[in-house]
C-alpha cells in the first residue's frame, strides 16, 4: 500500500518547481541574457587580498551593465547618480578575446578600466566574475556581478 503522505509530498515538490525556460548555453548568451550589477570588489597586492566593495560609492552600486549581442554595452546609473549632470545611460562596446575567456572594449561604468582586458573568471546565469590585471604584474582586482 502506498503512503498518501509520500504522494502528497511528491505532488507538493513537483508543484513547487518552476520551469523558467532553457538556460543560455553559450558565453554570449549568458553575458547578454540580462543586466548585471556589482556585488563585490577585491584587490590582491603582494599576495594580500583586500575587500574594496566599501570603496565603491553608494551612488555607483546600483549601476547596471547590459551587454548586447551586437557588441554594445550600455551602462545605466540606476536610481542614484553620483552627480546630477551624469547621464542616465552611456554606451560603449565590448568584444570577446582569447576564445571567449576575456572581454575587451570601452567600459564607461568602469572608467579606470577603459580599453582594458578583463579575464572572465566565472560566467553563469546568475554570476559574472571579472579579473583586471596589469601586464607583467602579480597584482589584480576581482569584480563580481550578479544578474538582475
Amino acid at each position: 500500500m502506498r503512503s498518501p503522505a509520500l504522494f502528497l509530498l511528491l505532488l507538493f515538490a513537483l508543484g513547487a518547481c518552476k520551469h523558467t525556460g532553457p538556460t543560455p548555453s553559450t558565453p554570449t548568451a549568458l553575458l547578454t541574457a540580462h543586466p548585471w550589477h556589482v556585488v563585490a570588489l577585491t584587490t590582491t597586492t603582494g599576495g594580500r587580498t583586500t575587500d574594496r566593495y566599501a570603496d565603491i560609492p553608494s551612488c555607483s552600486r546600483d549601476n547596471r551593465l547590459q551587454f548586447y549581442t551586437d557588441h554594445r554595452l550600455v551602462t545605466d546609473e540606476g536610481a542614484s547618480r553620483c552627480a546630477a549632470t551624469d547621464p542616465q545611460q552611456q554606451t560603449g562596446q565590448w568584444q570577446w578575446a582569447a576564445g571567449e575567456t576575456q572581454l575587451t572594449g570601452a567600459v564607461p561604468y568602469l572608467p579606470y578600466l577603459l580599453a582594458s582586458t578583463l579575464t572572465v573568471r566565472e560566467l553563469s546565469p546568475s554570476s559574472l566574475r571579472l579579473r583586471y590585471q596589469e601586464t607583467n604584474s602579480p597584482d589584480f582586482a576581482d569584480l563580481t556581478f550578479e544578474a538582475d
